[in-house]
């Protein structure tokens, strides 16, 4: 007699299938996860998904504009 799958057996390979694909995306250099969105940033060869973006410029390009004020 042939092996027929249950709900619970397809449901499985579902699950690992989904893994597969997404091991295939690339990671978001600050939180680690894989990135999912259609589009993600590339900055100088670091991969920011569009979550981490804001703390990414705060961090590296925010400055204080009283260290600029000419005398």
């Amino acid at each position: 007699m042939p092996y027929i799958p249950d709900y619970t057996d397809l449901h499985a390979e579902h699950e690992r299938e989904q893994e597969r694909r997404l091991r295939k995306h690339p990671k978001c250099e600050r939180c680690k996860e894989r990135i999912t969105d259609e589009k993600f940033y590339n900055i100088d060869g670091t991969f920011i998904c569009k979550d981490c973006l804001d703390d990414y410029i705060s961090e590296n390009f925010k400055v204080n504009t009283e260290d600029y004020l000419e005398d």
